[in-house]
Parts: structure tokens; sequence; C-alpha cells
């Protein structure tokens, strides 16, 4: 079973923090339409874009490819755990 990781930028003042891990989902519209729906660094709106994309991400002690379906302040990763 898929489930979305979204990924938000820890400095939303100035946008140099790392990106966090804040949410699991299980539905890939929830995920994305949420992620969408955010805030950007400093409150600007519009900071994401939906995109399909692979990816390297770090899940625990390994990195594992996985495809971004949103990117910009707010990310959303699509991971099908083992």
């Amino acid at each position: 079973m898929k489930v979305y990781l979204i990924y938000a930028n820890a400095d939303m003042t100035e946008g140099r923090g790392p990106m966090q891990l804040v949410r699991v989902m299980k539905g890939k519209r929830n995920a994305v339409l949420y992620a969408l729906e955010q805030p950007g660094v400093m409150g600007v709106k519009g900071q994401q874009i939906e995109c399909l994309e692979a990816a390297k991400i770090g899940l625990w002690s390994y990195r594992q490819l996985v495809t971004k379906l949103v990117k910009g302040d707010w990310e959303v990763y699509e991971v099908e755990p083992e």
C-alpha cells in the first residue's frame, strides 16, 4: 500500500531550514491538495507546484528512490514501504 509523506521547510521565516516530515497520509489526492493549500515561506501562497519526478529520500537508515508529487516549500513523496 502506498503512503504519501508530506515534508515542510523547517524555517518558514527565511526558508533556510531543512525539510522535515510533518504528516503521513494514505490518499494521494488529499496529500497533494494539503501541500498545495499551505502557505510557503513568509506566508506567501503559490510556492508549491505539482510535479512528477524521481527523487531520493532518506527513510530511517537507508535511501530509497521515490516519486515526488509536489515540490517547493512543502513537498509530497509517494512511497511504498517494504
